[in-house]
């Protein structure tokens, strides 16, 4: 086959791929009504606190900062208005087939430019699509998914980034400089991570290209001020109001099953990226024959992989260790080793496109295509049939109301009902979440205490949740009725399981859902 006939087949099986992923993600949340996993209702409830008209604010503590990027939940908000919206959890998960489209589109186009050819372009997609993913959660091995997960949404706003990054390889120009900075910049909004990796790329392409000269510095000097300047209305809050950093560690310190440090999952990881290293491997038995990327691309791309390899490293080697190293700048590790997968798709295309598809002889290339095709079947079948998808949506099927994440009932009546400065105390199930708390949190609404791994990390989590228990406790008469007066920022609400003893004194029932009883401090009683 020729070269443009490549082109035409490869440009034809792209638009396969975003078909079949717009029918899969479409199929996979048709009929649910919020989105179930808690991450996606947490992010519900910051696009809710700016619909209220908080901006700047922790939409679930009064008088603090928003400490989560701000862009998706801010366009998520915007949509609502511009469209009228009334449902948003619906409107969140039924968009996250059509928002998350934009992931696999985007890898391709950097693909494109990265790897300088079509055809080695819709082998990493093909890669990117069909096997990434297949193992665990989409948050820890990427590819597409339907599910509105900001990490995964923020792929494209990456991938558009390195895009940019290499059309303006060799530039000496500060417009240009500009631009990069501004990209990388609202992809810090998005996701820090991202953004991070684009750092390390955008410096590492303009030494590798322009050389180390007092003109490099510059151009990456006007970068970094864009940067921070469209960064500057996320960060500088928080530096501002919370200059002592972290002091809440423990949502930094979760470890999806996945990246823990027992035998098995170090063993299953070292599966999941034993192909990016092959691929690794061949593109160096390839560069030896000739075969080469372009500079620029080949010195993005590590600058890509080697931060994502040197956390993961890291991670693996602290374990329990206290050093210096090991609490500096300490992040949810899966959002390097998602973007680690994406840089091995990128290899694993470029080596497929030149060892199978357009080198050798008619016969070497037709026992390739054949291989090709068994593959990609076994991929496709593979893709349609993710565990993860199928059990997600069944659990959100068979739990209409929300079930163990959110009592939709009660996150209804608290939008029709409790002013956005009124604050709740709600149990809390777990240190992961809980129906009622996700309920007031999804709603915008202000609480006394989160769950755990879902509390603002500038802010301790213990004295909060010692009020809420307190709190509880005097709604039930096990503690001093003072507890319930006092609360600043409007009326004190108390949401207990429908059953549990109260004082009738202190506090009146005001609404029932099937699970759930909100209770308002009586008059007088303060």
């Amino acid at each position: 086959m020729t070269e443009s006939g490549y082109r035409r087949l490869s440009a034809s099986w792209v638009a396969i791929l975003l078909l079949l992923c717009l029918a899969h993600g479409l199929s996979t949340v048709s009929g649910i009504t919020y989105p179930p996993d808690v991450d996606s209702l947490r992010d519900i409830g910051f696009a809710q606190g700016m619909l209220n008209g908080d901006i700047f604010g922790d939409p679930a503590y009064a008088g603090e900062t928003r400490w989560y990027p701000p862009l998706l939940p801010a366009l998520a908000a915007a949509a609502v208005r511009l469209f009228g919206i009334a449902d948003l959890p619906s409107f969140w998960v039924q968009a996250g087939p059509w928002i998350n489209l934009l992931v696999p589109v985007a890898f391709f186009l950097a693909a494109q430019r990265l790897l300088g050819s079509t055809v080695s372009a819709a082998a990493a997609l093909t890669a990117f699509v069909l096997f990434n993913g297949t193992v665990g959660g989409p948050w820890v091995t990427g590819g597409y998914t339907p599910w509105p997960f900001i990490p995964n949404i923020s792929q494209s706003l990456f991938f558009l980034t390195l895009s940019l990054i290499l059309s303006f390889q060799g530039s000496r120009h500060w417009p240009e400089a500009a631009c990069v900075g501004a990209a990388i910049g609202v992809t810090f909004l998005a996701h820090p991570v991202p953004a991070i990796i684009l750092t390390s790329v955008a410096t590492a392409v303009a030494f590798a290209t322009c050389g180390l000269k007092l003109r490099t510095i510059r151009w990456l000097a006007v970068v970094a001020v864009v940067q921070l300047a469209v960064m500057s209305p996320y960060l500088a809050p928080i530096v501002l109001n919370y200059p002592g950093g972290i002091v809440h560690h423990r949502p930094g310190l979760w470890l999806d099953p996945l990246m823990t440090r027992d035998l098995g999952s170090i063993a299953l990881i070292a599966v999941l990226n034993a192909p990016g290293v092959l691929a690794l491997a061949g593109a160096v038995f390839l560069h030896r024959r000739g075969i080469r990327l372009e500079r620029a691309a080949a010195i993005a791309l590590a600058a890509w992989i080697i931060p994502c390899i040197a956390i993961l490293g890291r991670h693996y080697a602290c374990g329990q260790a206290a050093t210096a190293a090991c609490r500096v700048f300490v992040v949810p590790v899966h959002h390097y080793h998602l973007y680690l997968q994406s840089a091995w798709a990128m290899l694993i295309g470029f080596v497929c496109a030149h060892l199978f598809l357009e080198r050798g002889p008619p016969s070497r290339n037709r026992i390739a295509i054949v291989v090709v095709l068994v593959v990609v079947s076994a991929g496709g079948w593979s893709f349609l049939s993710r565990k993860y998808d199928a059990v997600t949506r069944d659990a959100a099927l068979a739990q209409a109301d929300g079930g163990a994440l959110l009592d939709l009932d009660a996150y209804r009546w608290i939008l029709a009902n409790v002013p956005p400065n009124d604050t709740l105390a709600t149990p809390l199930a777990s240190d992961w979440g809980d129906p009622a708390a996700f309920a007031a949190f999804a709603a915008g609404r202000k609480l006394v205490a989160l769950p755990l791994l879902h509390s603002n990390p500038y802010v301790l989590w213990e004295p909060r949740d010692a009020r809420r228990e307190q709190i509880l406790k005097a709604a039930t008469g096990d503690a001093p009725p003072a507890l319930l007066c006092g609360y600043p920022g409007g009326t004190l609400w108390v949401l207990l399981p429908i059953g549990t003893p109260i004082d009738e004194r202190r506090v009146e029932s005001i609404y029932s859902t099937k699970r759930y009883t909100f209770y308002q401090v009586r008059n007088g009683l303060c």
